[in-house]
C-alpha cells in the first residue's frame, strides 16, 4: 500500500516534520506537490463557491486519488503535511490485511469531537473499526480503496464543497463504506501543538481569495427544538446500535 503525502512547495518545514515522523515509524512515502490556491485563477472556477485555497486542497487530494486509480494498488494512504502520527500507525500502513472488505475509506484521524459510530467493532491490529455515521471533518490522514477514489474523482469534478465534506458528510456516509479507526493514530498538528511564531503550521486553506463563509448561527427556536428531541434521538441511536463518542488519539 503506497503512502502519499500532500505538501506545498512553499512549506519545507512541514515536509521536514512529516519526513521525520515517517522515518521514525519506518514507512516510505511519495510526496505529492500540493496545488497552491495562490496560483489559481478565479475565472477557471467561477461556478464553485469555494475559496481558491479550498480548491487547491481538493485538487491536491484528487491528484492522490488519480494516482491510485492509475496504479495496480487496491488501497493508498493519504496524509496532509500537518498530521501528527502515532508510532502505532506503522503496522496499519505496512499491511492492509486488517481492512474489512466493505471498507471504501478508513478515517485514521480524530478531531476530538463527539461523533456517531455504528455496528459491531471489527478488530484492526490493536485497534477497532466501526462505521462512521455522522459528520467527522478533516483529511489529515485516511486510507482509500481504488474504486472509491475513482468515485470521488467523478463526484468532486464540479468543486461544490471542500474535500472533507465530500468524504465525511452525508450523503456519502449513507453508503456505509466509511469506517473510523479507534484509537485514531492521526491528529492534526494545530490541535495538539502551538503553531509557533513563524506560522509554519497555520491553516493555508484560506490563502487566495478567501475560504468559504462560516455557517450562520442556528436560531433560538431550532436550538430549543433540538434539546426537546435529544432524548428521542438517543433512544433511536441506541436501538440502531449507534454510539456517540469521542475517538481518542493514540
Amino acid at each position: 500500500m503506497k503512502t502519499f503525502l500532500i505538501n506545498l512547495d512553499r512549506s519545507p518545514a512541514r515536509l521536514d516534520f512529516m519526513r521525520g515522523q515517517f522515518e521514525t515509524i519506518g514507512v516510505d512515502f511519495v510526496r505529492i506537490p500540493a496545488v497552491d490556491g495562490a496560483t489559481l485563477a478565479r475565472s477557471e472556477y467561477s461556478g464553485s463557491p469555494l475559496g481558491l485555497g479550498e480548491i487547491g486542497c481538493l485538487l491536491s487530494h484528487r491528484e492522490a486519488w488519480r494516482r491510485l486509480v492509475a496504479s495496480q494498488d487496491k488501497f493508498a494512504a493519504v496524509f496532509e503535511d500537518d498530521a501528527r502520527l502515532s508510532r502505532g500507525i506503522s503496522p496499519l500502513l505496512k499491511d492492509r490485511g486488517w481492512i474489512p472488505p466493505k471498507a471504501g475509506i478508513v478515517k485514521l484521524e480524530t478531531v476530538l469531537f463527539k461523533i456517531r459510530l455504528a455496528g459491531r467493532p471489527i478488530a484492526a491490529k490493536s485497534r477497532v473499526l466501526k462505521r462512521l455515521v455522522s459528520n467527522h471533518l478533516g483529511t489529515a490522514g485516511y486510507i482509500i480503496r481504488r474504486d472509491q477514489a475513482e468515485r470521488l474523482l467523478s463526484l468532486t469534478a464540479t468543486f461544490q464543497a471542500p474535500v472533507d465534506h465530500y468524504m465525511f458528510t452525508e450523503p456519502y456516509l449513507s453508503e456505509g463504506v466509511v469506517y473510523q479507526i479507534s484509537p485514531a493514530p492521526v491528529l492534526q498538528r494545530s490541535i495538539f501543538d502551538d503553531i509557533g511564531d513563524d506560522g509554519a503550521f497555520t491553516s493555508l486553506l484560506g490563502h487566495g481569495d478567501g475560504a468559504s463563509k462560516p455557517k450562520p448561527k442556528r436560531p433560538i427556536h431550532r436550538k430549543f427544538a433540538d434539546e426537546l428531541l435529544r432524548p428521542f434521538r438517543q433512544i433511536r441511536w441506541k436501538l440502531a446500535g449507534i454510539e456517540r463518542t469521542i475517538v481518542r488519539f493514540d
